[in-house]
Parts: structure tokens; C-alpha cells; sequence
């Protein structure tokens, strides 16, 4: 189910990979930015959709009455501070784990000629979504005191 760390985790680091490569096939010439723009965008808007019960997706998971914006959304309204509804949260969530992605790839790309693909650095995306999968479950996220 969609309260599940794992399985979330394992969703959003596969989706955040795949953003990552479609990104770096941008950077390297081979596809135009607003295709990778806009396919990333598309894609977290279907994986929102899923995290509020709804969409293709939801279709392949077992839904539970947290993935619902009154649930999840309000939530993840109180969590980060965001002045949207309910039913945008789980987009804006994810937008804000694809930035961090971009960002952790700019910096290596900038500061250690790396790759956040490459086996030493992927650590960082699933650092990634790691958290973000605890803000859209609803869980704590634990602290070394724990």
C-alpha cells in the first residue's frame, strides 16, 4: 500500500531517476528541455494524482483512505508550510523532491565533475526520496534519538 516506506520510497527514487536522466539527456543535446520539462512535470502530476487515490496509477496500488487530499494533502499542507489546497499538496511535494534531485545533480555536475547517477553519489537521490516518502505517508521521519 501507499503507506508503506518502502514501496514509497522505492516509487519516487525510481520516478526521481528517471527525471534525472531525462535531464541529463537534455544537458547533453539529445533532447530538447521543454520535452524533459514537460514529461517531468506530467509524470509527478500522475504520481500526485496516485498519492491522492486517483489516476492510472492508483489503479496498480492498494488505496487506503490516506491517499486522499483530505488526508495526505492536509497533511502535507500542515508539514511544509504550503499555501495550496489539499488536492495540489501532493504535486507541490513532489516538485520539491524533483528540485532537490536537480539540485543535488547541479552541484555534483559543478563542484565534483560527477554524476548523481554514478553508484558512488546515487545515495543522494535515494536520501531523496527517502524523506519526501515519510512527508507523503504521513510518518514521522526518524532522528538518530530514535
Amino acid at each position: 500500500s501507499l503507506i508503506d516506506i518502502p514501496r514509497v520510497m522505492k516509487i519516487l527514487n525510481a520516478q526521481l531517476i528517471r527525471a534525472i536522466v531525462r535531464r541529463q539527456s537534455h544537458l547533453d543535446g539529445k533532447t530538447k528541455a521543454a520535452d524533459a520539462m514537460s514529461s517531468d512535470v506530467t509524470e509527478m502530476r500522475a504520481l500526485a494524482d496516485l498519492f491522492n487515490g486517483t489516476g492510472d496509477l492508483a489503479k496498480k496500488h492498494r488505496i487506503t483512505s490516506w491517499n486522499d487530499p483530505t488526508a495526505v494533502g492536509a497533511h502535507l499542507r500542515k508539514l511544509h508550510h504550503l499555501d495550496c489546497s489539499n488536492e495540489e499538496a501532493a504535486f507541490t511535494v513532489l516538485m520539491s523532491a524533483l528540485h532537490s534531485a536537480y539540485a543535488e545533480m547541479d552541484f555534483l555536475a559543478k563542484n565534483m565533475n560527477a554524476k548523481v547517477t554514478e553508484e558512488a553519489h546515487i545515495w543522494r537521490i535515494e536520501g531523496i526520496a527517502e524523506y519526501y516518502a515519510y512527508s507523503l505517508t504521513g510518518l514521522p521521519y526518524p532522528t538518530d534519538d530514535e
